[in-house]
């Protein structure tokens, strides 16, 4: 006799390897980008040249060539954070205005059970830095 949950089992355990072949793909891509010196950087900067052109063209359209502001943010580079749990945190007139995990692709099952504690976590790192 044949079981009739074995297609549901499979598929829950297809999504489940899909889940994890997901994150390990977006871990090594985020892992690949950290640099340890300048020249790093700016080779890492031409290699990426489609991405950084496309950018660059549509802050441009935006603002205007006259009026284009670019800013360059580097960041150390902490091991001991898993890639995933990245957040951007959104600022204009250096008040916090949003805040959202970085990667949409990723569903971060924990993150709504500790949405205050990360949001917490995160504004109190961000009043530091301001107050520097």
């Amino acid at each position: 006799q044949l079981n009739t949950n074995s297609d549901q089992d499979d598929q829950a355990f297809s999504s489940l390897r899909n889940d994890q072949i997901c994150r390990s793909f977006y871990r090594s891509i985020i892992k690949s980008l950290c640099v340890r010196s300048g020249q790093s950087a700016i080779e890492l900067l031409c290699r990426s040249y489609q991405r950084v052109f496309t950018d660059l063209n549509m802050a441009m359209l935006k603002q205007g060539e006259e009026n284009l502001k670019l800013f360059c943010v580097i960041r150390k580079w902490c091991h001991a954070i898993d890639p995933l749990y990245e957040f951007r945190l959104f600022v204009r007139d250096y008040e916090a205005t949003a805040l959202t995990q970085y990667h949409k692709h990723i569903v971060l099952r924990n993150a709504k059970q500790y949405r205050s504690i990360i949001q917490q976590s995160i504004l109190q790192k961000f009043d530091a830095i301001k107050k520097n």
